[in-house]
């Protein structure tokens, strides 16, 4: 039992660490984890669970991204807002797929976007410590692109970090860090209403104990990635996160081929 206790903190202490490194709040390993674990778990409990350990990772880690002053409140709170909606019509699509399909579009859709990040040039290193101002227009384009954010976050239970951080950098100009810390900001409003939405819809959020330890682990390994973050250059953050999205990607792969 209690190599059992520490085996998981340890893994949700991983997963807190590297989702709050590059911003993401960790649902992108947790899905994962959660279908090898509980092969008979249907798509809405696994997202279910997953966002509740995302919203505890998101929350931790965003108090150590305030510390250091890494996050865009305007832009957090408004691309929040306009994602609720696609997050609770998300939460609904979870109840009409099946599982095996569910793991085929989750490892398709990674395995594009770990592609793209790791591909895509980043911006020069003077652009990323040059003062950062949010246009009206990337307000209209945010707040378009957030909407489908919330149904890829509420549908996959992976709370949208890995969309928001290469879209706040990539399109809308936000330096990397910022980036990072304005994502996980998003992720503790969007990922409280996808669990609310959860729970009334009869998801149990806790369902196993080890759903308690992974969430120790994880609010304790937020704060050492928010940490890290904060001296980490740009390329590497982006780097990271594409290389865990392709590995996370090629096993979906491999357990929808089953």
């Amino acid at each position: 039992m209690l190599e059992f206790f520490v085996a998981y903190i340890a893994i949700g202490f991983l997963i807190g660490a590297l989702g709050t490194f590059i911003g993401i709040g960790g649902g992108v390993f947790l899905v994962p984890l959660i279908l090898f674990l509980y092969p008979a778990l249907p798509p809405s409990q696994v997202t279910a669970v997953s966002l509740f350990c995302v919203t505890l990772n998101a929350f931790s880690g965003s108090v150590i991204y305030a510390k250091n002053k890494q996050i865009h409140y305007l832009s957090g709170i408004l691309f929040a807002l306009a994602s609720l909606p696609g997050v609770w019509l998300g939460v609904s699509l979870t109840t009409t797929i099946e599982r095996e399909k569910f793991i085929t579009f989750y490892a398709v859709l990674l395995f594009l976007l770990g592609s793209y990040l790791l591909l895509k040039k980043t911006k020069a290193a003077s652009a990323e410590k040059a003062k950062f101002t949010l246009e009206k227009k990337a307000i209209t384009k945010g707040g378009v692109t957030s909407f489908f954010v919330g149904i890829f976050s509420g549908f996959f239970g992976v709370g949208g970090g890995i969309i928001y951080v290469p879209f706040l950098h990539q399109a809308l100009n936000f330096p990397v860090h910022l980036s990072a810390g304005t994502s996980h900001f998003i992720l503790v409003i969007t990922s409280v209403m996808a669990v609310v939405e959860h729970i009334y819809m009869g998801a149990p959020v806790l369902y196993e104990p080890f759903v308690i330890y992974l969430a120790i682990g994880i609010i304790i390994g937020a704060q050492l990635g928010g940490r890290m973050s904060k001296r980490a250059q740009g390329v590497t953050i982006l780097r990271v996160l594409a290389i865990a999205i392709l590995i996370m990607a090629v096993r979906m792969f491999f357990v929808s081929a089953k």
